[in-house]
Parts: structure tokens; C-alpha cells; sequence
């Protein structure tokens, strides 16, 4: 899928989640579908506006600059890859700073390559290449002359690492990042700040992951918490203290290193995830939900086929217990109150040519408005076309620009 695609999947995602409706004291928004996908489509612009902001970011101009000059000097992987994490958000590709690598040379480096290469740059534009002009063995820096004639400093500081000892670990690496810090400048003035700071247990494990990125009015920051009973992952992307998307996940249940290696996820099948919470807000419109696997299991495990009389009543009593463990809302975010519901339901599917002759039953959700309709993909049918028009802009200013760097 392309890039602009999965953008608009990520823009509409409070659009196409919905919530389970309940008897609790929660209040169901009275306005009708027609006027809730007319609200979304409204929001939905408004919040691609501030992202559309960007654009006039010279920061990340800047770090383009930087970035293409780098490519004629060997830096360390860290340093190079989260620089193109920044200069990435020109054309909607990245949120956050790439901080995880897969390649063997890019996760060794970390260490080994800060200790050889550390020192002051300076960039020579008659040669085309970076001179180190100053030693130094607590900062990467590089200095040069901007397009716009701008006096631009990059540094990285507070580069640390911690020692972990596991045959597991990818290439049997044994240093791990622990903390950076990540600052340009531009005639003095800062334009761009990261930290990143992070912990791990003996096993080599994060425990704690934090990291903050501001470039001029926006801020991104992250933080991830491990220990052997809780997962949590919560990220924001802030405009000008204007928060345009938020997450927050949190996972209840045994996560020991033997099962995080090879254990069951599926939490419906009985393995070690035990309950989740969500908690996502995008512009005007915000998505909860809670559940509770432990409990959804326990239910299941009364079931077998002395005591259930067909497949339809299998998967009957199947929907009833996701009913009662999993409980989703979609709210508007201003007065709280709930536009759509999840409702899970028994079904039977159509016969399958190659497995089943007379059909199937299985388990499905759908989403139901205060009026008991449902969101199917018609719904979103015809709609949203002022946003796609400018996301496709939006692309192709960036394509053009970035094809002529």
C-alpha cells in the first residue's frame, strides 16, 4: 500500500472504530449517522491542517541539508537513521525517531562507532567533505553553512550504553543504548531537541523507554514500560501544545522472557495476555476500550460438546462472553458522548467451496449507532473527499520537493 493510503488509514481511525454499547450511565450522542460521518469528515481536515503545518517547518528543510551531506561521510547508523527518521515526517512517512535497527551493522555500531568517530566536523564545500577540525570524545558534532546561508550546528551528547548478557540477543550484542541526546541549531537558535533514555533488565529487555522530540512548535514524545506483569506503550504528537494524536495501550498478563520468545498470543486461545486497555485520540474524537481475556477464557472453558448442543450455539455463547469481557467506545472528546458501539454476534458465513458445503458459523463486530444501525464500508462511501484532496496535495508538494533536492 502506498504511503498517502496508509496515512489516510491512520487520519480516519477514530472514524472506523466504534464502541460497545452498555447499560451503564454513559450517554449516547443523539445526532444521526448522516451527521456524525459529516462531523468526522470536518474534524478529519482540521486535524490534517496542523499536520499539513509541517511543510513550513525550516528545521526539517535543514536536516534534508544535513542528511545529503552525511551521505559523503560514514557516520554512525544511530546518528544517520534518526536523522532520516526527522526529515522523513516531510513527507509523512515517520511520527517518531527510529530507534530500533534490524540490520547486523547498524545494531553493533552503537558503541564502537560513537568511540571511533566522536569529534567536531566541519564541512568542507570545496571538497565536498567533512573534516574533522576539533577532537573530542563526548560529542558528534557537525558544523556547516546552509543553503540559506545559516550557520547550522548538529550535535549528539549523552551518548551512553549499558552491558547485558544473553546468547539470545540478535549477533550476541551486548551493548545497548541507554541514552542520546540530539540538538540542531541554526544561527543559535535551537530547532530541534531529542532525548532518548531507556533501561533493560539482565536478559537484555527494555524496561523503560522514554524519548521526547520537539521540532519548533511540534512535540513528539513516547514512553514504554516492561516488567514481568505489564506491557505499555503511550505516544503524543502535539501542534502548538494542541494535541492532534495521542495512544495509549496497556497489557495485563504474564510476560516472562520464555513467553515473550515463543509463548501463545492469541489471548482467546488462553495464553499469557491477560487484559488490554486502549485509549486513542485523534483531533475531536477519542477511542476506549478494556478487555478482559482472563475472564472471556474462564467463560470458554465451560464450553465443550456434551454441554453445547450445535455449532450455532458454540458460537452464540462465544459472542455473549466477548459481550460481557470486551467493552469499546468511540466518543467525541469535547462532551464525552458515545457515537457508536461494538456489539460482537454469531453468524453464519457462506458455504465455502473448497472447506464446507452447507456454510460455517463464526463470531463478527459490528458498530451500532445510538439508533441501532450499524457501520458497514458503505458508510464511509463517497465521503471524505476534501481530505483526500488535500492529503494528495500535501503529497505531491513533498514528491516535487524532495525530487529536486
Amino acid at each position: 500500500m502506498k504511503i498517502r493510503n496508509l496515512f489516510l488509514v491512520f487520519l480516519l481511525t477514530a472514524a472506523v472504530v466504534s464502541c460497545k454499547k452498555d447499560d451503564d450511565d454513559d450517554k449516547f450522542s443523539q445526532l444521526t449517522p448522516t451527521e456524525h460521518k459529516s462531523n468526522m469528515e470536518d474534524d478529519a481536515v482540521e486535524v490534517f491542517a496542523k499536520m499539513d503545518a509541517v511543510k513550513d517547518l525550516s528545521a526539517i528543510d535543514i536536516v534534508i541539508e544535513l542528511v545529503n551531506r552525511l551521505d559523503s561521510y560514514e557516520g554512525p547508523a544511530y546518528y544517520s537513521s534518526s536523522l532520516k527518521s526527522v526529515a522523513s515526517l516531510k513527507d509523512g512517512k515517520s511520527s517518531v525517531v527510529k530507534l530500533v535497527y534490524a540490520e547486523e551493522e547498524e545494531f553493533s555500531s552503537f558503541k564502537n562507532t560513537f568511540t571511533e568517530e566522536s569529534g567536531i566536523y566541519t564541512f568542507n564545500t570545496e571538497t565536498n567533505s567533512w573534516e574533522k577540525t576539533e577532537e573530542s570524545t563526548t560529542e558528534l558534532t557537525f558544523k556547516f553553512k546552509s543553503d540559506a546561508g545559516e550557520d547550522v550546528v548538529a550535535s549528539l551528547t549523552n551518548f551512553k550504553t549499558t552491558t547485558v548478557n544473553n546468547p539470545d540477543i540478535y549477533n550476541n550484542q551486548e551493548d545497548m543504548l541507554s541514552s542520546a541526546k540530539m540538538t540542531l541549531a541554526a544561527d543559535g537558535e535551537v530547532l530541534i531537541n531529542f532525548d532518548f533514555s531507556a533501561s533493560y533488565d539482565a536478559k537484555g529487555l527494555p524496561t523503560s523507554i522514554k524519548e521526547t522530540l520537539i521540532i519548533e512548535d511540534y512535540k513528539l514524545s513516547a514512553e514504554f514500560v516492561y516488567n514481568s506483569s505489564v506491557i505499555s506503550v503511550e505516544q503524543s504528537w502535539k501542534y502548538k501544545d494542541e494535541n492532534i494524536f495521542s495512544y495509549f495501550f496497556e497489557n495485563k498478563g504474564q510476560f516472562t522472557y520464555d513467553n515473550l520468545d515463543g509463548g501463545e498470543i492469541d489471548p482467546t486461545q488462553g495464553g499469557f495476555l491477560q487484559s488490554n486497555v486502549a485509549r486513542i485520540t485523534i483531533g475531536n474524537y477519542k477511542f476506549e476500550g478494556t478487555a478482559n481475556w482472563k475472564a472471556f477464557n474462564d467463560k470458554m472453558k465451560g464450553v465443550s460438546e456434551d454441554n453445547i448442543a450445535s455449532e450455532k450455539e458454540f458460537y452464540e455463547f462465544m459472542a455473549k462472553a466477548l459481550n460481557e469481557s470486551v467493552n469499546l467506545k468511540l466518543r467525541y472528546n469535547n462532551n464525552n458522548e458515545i457515537i457508536a458501539a461494538s456489539e460482537f454476534y454469531a453468524f453464519e458465513d457462506d458455504a465455502d467451496y473448497y472447506y464446507e458445503e452447507d456454510g460455517y458459523w463464526n463470531v463478527n463486530m459490528r458498530m451500532k449507532f445510538a439508533d441501532d444501525s450499524s457501520m458497514d464500508e458503505s458508510y464511509f462511501d463517497n465521503s471524505f473527499s476534501e481530505l483526500i484532496q488535500d492529503v494528495n496535495d500535501f503529497f505531491a508538494y513533498f514528491e516535487e520537493k524532495l525530487q529536486q533536492e
